[in-house]
């Protein structure tokens, strides 16, 4: 295991395992006191544990948090609360409808969480007031609607805070990505001008002075002949160093679009990026680094936002097909979850494509590249292909 991507659990995680762990203990122990069976009892802890094992399933970390997967283990977990206050006799066990409760901010919205958490302090009123006959059915209803109340409440904020806190970080991300690609397109403008001053200015007046040297050459005798073929010489020598400086300085303009795009990605939550950059990729033109990086910078927005994916995967490589030599970007993440069959998305790509894909294609159509995309559960694939000039 990889200690630096170990994600511990939120301080609301922990505490509400305590809770959990307080009433399943007292509630084991007042049925060991009463003198309950064995298979009573272990019915009992097996429903305890089905609910807490739900519980941390359904808020880890490391799960892809696809809505259907959350329900599911939400569901468990009220149907483990209602038949645990089924068993036991005991007005303390709906808490863990509050645990519960707690979670519906993240599955659906404020306005919702909050009437759904009072619909489920109906059942515990029935249970409460004819199953076990008790007086105070509705006012322990009541109670524990604003115990959860107060549960959707705190984890709505807390909720929104952290999704301010990660887009927050996802801007901060994009701005030190844009202001890498910046320097680097300002690194290699710099350089082209300098390459291009010493090759019209100095390079022109070197190759002037050559061929006056050569003339000189044949028009002298003697010691003079022998000096001016000496300066002759220094100043072809001298050209060709010129020339080697300046395709030098055109060598040093490629632009650095790995550490941007590694910028990008670094310390996404609960986002694995794998990303590939083939070593013989270098890119010169502004503008197809540009689109790479927006594209990319989409695709994690898209990823994260809309796909509550976990992984994704990042490819950038050469391919020539006969002469022509094009730059591919593959991207494919788990996020996709589209309801839709594979033949309904194939025949329905305008329902699919967003905003996001729109600018996308625009952008590398503007360069002359193409765009196709494909969805199959729980997979999400975007390929780029951008041609590059042949320079051979």
């Amino acid at each position: 295991m990889n200690l630096s991507t170990l994600k511990l659990p939120s301080f609301e995680v922990i505490a509400a395992i305590a809770t959990w762990l307080m009433v399943a203990c007292v509630s084991v122990y007042a049925m060991v006191v009463n003198g309950e069976s064995v298979v009573s009892i272990g019915f009992v802890v097996a429903l305890f544990c089905l609910f807490i094992i739900s519980f941390i399933y359904s808020t880890s970390g490391t799960l892809v948090t696809r809505m259907v997967i959350r329900k599911l283990n939400m569901s468990v977990q009220i149907v483990s609360v209602f038949t645990l206050y089924f068993i036991l006799p005991i007005n303390f066990t709906p808490i863990l409808a509050t645990i519960w409760s707690a979670q519906l901010p993240t599955v659906t919205s404020f306005g919702r969480s909050v009437l759904i958490s009072g619909l489920v302090c109906i059942p515990i009123f029935l249970i409460f007031q004819f199953y076990w006959e008790a007086r105070s059915g509705i006012i322990s209803a009541m109670v524990y609607w604003m115990f959860n109340v107060f549960a959707v409440v705190t984890m709505d904020r807390a909720f929104k805070e952290e999704q301010a806190k990660e887009q927050a970080n996802q801007l901060n991300r994009e701005l030190i990505a844009t202001q890498s690609l910046l320097s680097e397109a300002t690194k290699q403008s710099e350089r082209l001008r300098i390459s291009r001053n010493i090759h019209d200015v100095v390079g022109h007046h070197l190759t002037a002075l050559t061929i006056n040297l050569q003339v000189a050459s044949h028009l002298t005798e003697g010691k003079g002949k022998e000096a001016v073929d000496q300066s002759y010489s220094v100043a072809k020598l001298l050209l060709s160093d010129v020339r080697s400086a300046v395709s030098e300085i055109r060598d040093m303009s490629v632009i650095d679009l790995r550490s941007a795009l590694q910028r990008l990605f670094d310390n996404t939550p609960k986002l694995t990026v794998h990303f590939d950059f083939a070593q013989a990729i270098e890119i010169t033109e502004v503008g197809i680094a540009e689109v790479i990086l927006r594209s990319v910078q989409e695709a994690l927005t898209n990823a994260l936002k809309h796909g509550s994916a976990d992984q994704i995967w990042i490819d950038l490589s050469l391919q020539r097909i006969k002469a022509e030599q094009s730059l591919v970007l593959d991207i494919k993440d788990n996020g996709y979850t589209s309801n839709t069959s594979r033949a309904d998305f194939e025949s329905s790509v305008t329902v699919i494509a967003g905003n996001g894909l729109t600018g996308m294609t625009e952008r590398v159509e503007a360069l002359n590249g193409e765009l196709s995309y494909a969805g199959e559960s729980p997979f999400f694939a975007i390929t780029i292909r951008i041609p590059l000039s042949n320079d051979d």
